[in-house]
């Protein structure tokens, strides 16, 4: 079994036996997978590493990958960048990519001077600077995008995802408990928020 160290899966029985069958197939399964990884080289020839669910990652990207920073086009602040892309989803007809960013795209101003005894600064969220993005993109060819537009929501968690067609575009809200609906205008040029559901 690939060179797994049968006292590694007995002893993950044994811990097994008094918490139920299902975590003990969990634990052997767990146990065994960072047993096969011990055994093999930490750095593979192509400067991949082992992680301990047996597959490998790199630490340089695909051939032909670029890395871009996601502006979200903030006339007040030309420099902000969101942070957190947390969800990606193609439409099915292979034409559009949505991006989603969750929870720290926060930004601050103080109110109030530091506090000279205790070092607090009192703040607010600066609302225009304090929204998660959802970057849509237009996939021309196989290896360009083209940014069509940066829909604005007040808060996300992870959600995101196209309807059958390319029209609806779903995210959920996170703290809002809803997931927004996005529709393709009527002249196609335009998502357009068109609903929230409970």
């Amino acid at each position: 079994m690939l060179g797994v160290d049968m006292n590694v899966i007995e002893f993950a029985w044994l811990i097994g036996r008094r918490i139920g069958s299902m975590a003990r197939i969990a634990l052997q399964i767990l146990f065994a997978s960072w047993s096969v990884c011990a055994n093999l080289p930490a750095v593979a020839g192509d400067g991949a590493s082992w992680v301990s669910s047996g597959v490998q990652i790199t630490p340089t990207a695909a051939k032909g990958s670029k890395l871009e920073k996601l502006d979200p086009h903030i006339d007040k602040a030309p420099d902000f960048r969101a942070d957190h892309a947390s969800a990606i989803s193609v439409s099915a007809d292979g034409n559009y990519l949505a991006i989603l960013t969750t929870g720290v795209n926060k930004r601050f101003r103080p109110t109030a001077p530091v506090d000279p005894t205790t070092g607090d600064v009192k703040s607010e969220a600066i609302a225009e600077l304090s929204n998660e993005f959802i970057f849509v993109y237009r996939i021309e060819g196989t290896r360009s995008l083209r940014l069509l537009q940066v829909l604005t929501i007040p808060n996300s968690y992870y959600g995101l995802s196209w309807g059958p067609s390319q029209n609806v575009l779903y995210a959920s809200t996170g703290a809002g408990d809803s997931v927004l609906e996005f529709r393709l205008s009527a002249k196609g040029r335009r998502w357009i928020r068109s609903h929230e559901y409970p």
